[in-house]
């Protein structure tokens, strides 16, 4: 299983070839699931005037797993914070805490946020776990 962030998610829905080419490599035929915090972002970003859109995005996340956020994962993004914090990195909470979702259940982040990229190279577990698009 492959975890989506949320700008994967907007660049699939809006038929960015590229994207879903990785989505499906990544996933290899296994389902597809988002964070908590991802349905949060996307769900925020409706626009109230494009019913259509906001209806496929809705089908769209009913079809995926959602990861929910508990202990195990606030350790986990605690940790992560902590590792930025000792090399001097800033990265948006929000992304700590989706990197801390997937890594605690042991699942590979699909990314094109450079953000992430901080992480990434804070280790070596969290370095495969993350896969960054070009």
């Amino acid at each position: 299983m492959v975890v989506l962030d949320t700008n994967v998610v907007i660049d699939s829905l809006h038929g960015d070839s590229r994207v879903i080419d990785a989505i499906d490599t990544y996933s290899e035929g296994g389902k597809l699931s988002i964070t908590v915090v991802n349905q949060y972002e996307l769900l925020r970003g409706l626009i109230p005037e494009d019913e259509q859109g906001n209806e496929r995005l809705r089908e769209f996340l009913s079809s995926l797993i959602i990861h929910t956020l508990g202990e195990k994962e606030i350790n986990c993004s605690a940790e992560i914070y902590q590792k930025l914090k000792e090399r001097g990195k800033h990265v948006n909470e929000l992304d700590i805490i989706i990197a801390g979702i997937a890594i605690s259940n042991s699942e590979r982040l699909l990314t094109s946020d450079k953000d992430f990229r901080s992480i990434k190279s804070s280790s070596p577990v969290w370095d495969r776990q993350i896969i960054l698009l070009k």
